[in-house]
């Protein structure tokens, strides 16, 4: 891959996470009823083989088939390789009325984060079980803010 912006353990990690994508999708066959591309060259997009290295999924089929088995592999893969994290975008009350029941469970998950934060420490060190904990708080509550941010754009819609 001469030429190329990222290393080739990057390239080589989207292939991996094409491989699985076509996988969540039932296989290439598969894969090809759902979306543009022949079987061959879905195929093809996972391949670790030299011929295949500069073969990669164009973005349109990577919708069709993350929308198809319901799980964006392809894009948390990119989100990753550019320093982020993808997180699901939750659903809102667009009525105006739930803003209070929202706010509860962004304070509720962002403490628990603290919580866990400090039962890990309490020993002075923290161990792999605790970290696991504590991601999995984090992220809970990265997705109860998000939620929290949604719905107060819904109630700004709402007064407008």
């Amino acid at each position: 891959m001469i030429g190329r912006q990222l290393p080739a353990n990057d390239y080589a990690a989207l292939k991996a996470a094409t491989r699985q994508l076509i996988s969540h999708a039932g296989g290439a066959v598969a894969a090809s009823a759902v979306t543009r591309g022949g079987h061959q060259n879905i195929g093809r997009y996972g391949s670790a083989q030299p011929d295949d290295g500069e073969r990669f999924m164009p973005a349109d089929v990577i919708a069709d088939l993350e929308s198809e088995c319901g799980q964006p592999v392809l894009t948390r893969a990119l989100a990753k390789m550019a320093g982020h994290v993808l997180v699901p975008e939750p659903r809102v009350t667009r009525s105006g009325t739930a803003l209070g029941t929202v706010t509860a469970g962004a304070l509720k998950e962002t403490s628990e984060v603290f919580v866990s934060l400090a039962d890990g420490l309490s020993d002075g060190v923290l161990s792999p079980s605790d970290v696991q904990r504590i991601e999995k708080d984090i992220d809970d509550a990265i997705v109860k803010l998000l939620a929290l941010r949604l719905q107060v754009q819904a109630e700004a819609e709402v007064a407008e």
